[in-house]
């Protein structure tokens, strides 16, 4: 072992903490990725004491903790070749210090919903970059929102909206069917009948639990960005065709057309099903397709090295 003599010089404090191949514009080495979530958790502290009597308010609500529980499991093991413990660079420290700023700076102003999901944005920043070593990973940012009990804020602000949507889409499938429909607002008016699409077949359960399978998904099959947010993009549009599709059906169950039988309500939920199976169907196969070029270009690499 060399001990530094005069002439060598010693390595300044922020040299030492980084470690080999980190560079100049690391944190100190106490200041790890780990550190900051714990921070950023702390930082959120009145969310915390908000998300715990959300729960407690609906019941629809809880199923956010799902998504938790998804971003953690899906992460567990992972670290993406991240050593532990791992200084944080400044510019990974960006993402999550922007959404605390805004955080802060807008909490007394804005509904308790509103700062919840800065507050969660910052906290999947924060996961992402422990975990994964970047904060730019999609589909843990997803899941961190997901996690936010906000059934009951989605059914209100997204809910009418859906129902047009979907009534509009079903109008034209109805049509091509050779069904004379006519809509007005969120009813299907045929000869006398008036079919109502009503609160509950709006599809906002069907899109929150389509945009949860698209972030699993992303996960599942190491997405890259990009194809992470196509994956999600894939998964909004059809939550919501495969609702149209689900408003089709009922359509033809509440009226008996052709058969004059209309269907027992309880074939509502097995309609629901079926459509939503049948999106989560195409999903996969849309994300197997996006992992795909990923898959092959690490079969070249390895069929390169081992000749």
């Amino acid at each position: 072992m060399k001990r530094p003599g005069h002439g060598d010089r010693l390595p300044s404090p922020r040299e030492a903490g980084t470690g080999k191949g980190e560079g100049p514009h690391a944190l100190a080495a106490p200041f790890t990725r780990g550190s900051l979530l714990l921070a950023t958790a702390a930082a959120c502290w009145p969310v915390w004491r908000w998300y715990a009597a959300r729960l407690g308010d609906a019941g629809d609500d809880a199923l956010g903790v799902a998504a938790l529980v998804a971003l953690v499991v899906l992460s567990a093991g992972r670290r993406d070749g991240v050593p532990l413990p791992a200084p944080a660079r400044r510019w990974q420290t960006l993402p999550a210090t922007l959404a605390l700023i805004a955080y802060a700076a807008s909490f007394p102003f804005v509904p308790p919903l509103a700062s919840a999901m800065l507050a969660f944005a910052a906290l999947g920043f924060s996961w992402s970059l422990w975990r994964h070593g970047t904060p730019f990973r999609p589909w843990t940012l997803g899941l961190a929102l997901l996690g936010l009990p906000m059934a009951s804020s989605l059914q209100f602000y997204l809910g009418y909206p859906m129902r047009v949507a979907s009534g509009a889409i079903a109008l034209v499938l109805l049509r091509l069917s050779g069904i004379p429909v006519v809509r007005e607002g969120v009813y299907l008016r045929w000869g006398g009948e008036l079919v109502m699409i009503d609160a509950p077949c709006s599809g906002v359960r069907m899109l929150w639990a389509a945009l949860l399978l698209g972030c699993c998904l992303a996960a599942l099959y190491r997405l890259r960005a990009r194809a992470s947010l196509v994956a999600v993009a894939a998964a909004a549009g059809l939550a919501l065709l495969g609702n149209a599709l689900r408003t089709t059906a009922l359509f033809w169950a509440d009226t008996g057309w052709q058969s004059g039988v209309a269907l027992p309500p309880a074939a509502h939920e097995g309609i629901g099903i079926v459509a939503f199976a049948a999106a989560a169907v195409a999903l996969i196969a849309i994300a197997r397709r996006l992992a795909a070029p990923t898959q092959g270009g690490v079969v070249c690499v390895a069929a390169s090295r081992s000749s």
